[in-house]
């Protein structure tokens, strides 16, 4: 695993947030964030024109953190869809690794240092992602079928929630911003798939 005398040589990571109107599940997302075991990260929320309490929420939380953690907060005019948002926050982002997350869902505080673990010792890897379970009294395992690349492009077999470079998601252009009603992170992954991108599954459930 991640020794602590290697730290300020580690990868930068952003976890970015899309948040629209969730203002009942934002905290618990953002504490599930900022509990990852991994230290060289920062998070970036972007609220993507919410009329709930949202934005509110996200600034007294960031005043409550300390100074080792980063929290960044962009604002959107207008609701444009998790694509717009995703692309907007990536823009700033200051990692080397991107993993976004949705408003409602949550991480394990290790996934973080799982995922670059895998990076580190596999070069060839492209895409990190996990097992997962949903959240609630009557949860349920959530996991998609292996990737294989024929299979994806029938179904989308990776969710949104794993991680990837930076440089992949410029040399892709980013999230297909006409995709507003969903879809867009298979749309994602079939450039990956195109370009015979190494996807690794971690055998463990660590996304909820």
């Amino acid at each position: 695993m991640i020794s602590e005398q290697n730290l300020p040589n580690l990868p930068h990571v952003t976890i970015i947030i899309p948040v629209y109107n969730a203002g009942n599940y934002i905290v618990e997302t953002l504490d599930s964030a900022f509990a990852q075991t991994y230290q060289n990260f920062d998070v970036v929320c972007i609220d993507d024109g919410s009329a709930d309490n949202s934005v509110a929420i996200i600034q007294e939380y960031k005043k409550t953190l300390p100074d080792t953690q980063q929290l960044t907060l962009v604002q959107l005019e207008k609701n444009s869809g998790p694509s717009v948002a995703r692309n907007k926050g990536i823009d700033v982002a200051k990692g080397i690794y991107i993993l976004p997350l949705d408003a409602d869902d949550k991480i394990d505080p290790s996934y973080t240092e799982k995922a670059i673990n895998c990076f580190i010792h596999d070069a060839t890897i492209d895409v990190v992602y996990c097992k997962a379970t949903t959240i609630g009294d009557d949860a349920s395992p959530y996991d998609f079928p292996p990737y294989d690349p024929k299979e994806i492009a029938v179904r989308n077999l990776v969710f949104a929630t794993a991680f990837f470079k930076k440089y992949d998601w410029a040399h892709y252009k980013g999230y297909n911003e006409n995709m507003r009603t969903g879809l867009e992170d298979w749309d994602f992954w079939l450039h990956f798939t195109e370009d015979n991108k190494k996807f690794f599954q971690i055998n463990e459930k660590l996304f909820f």
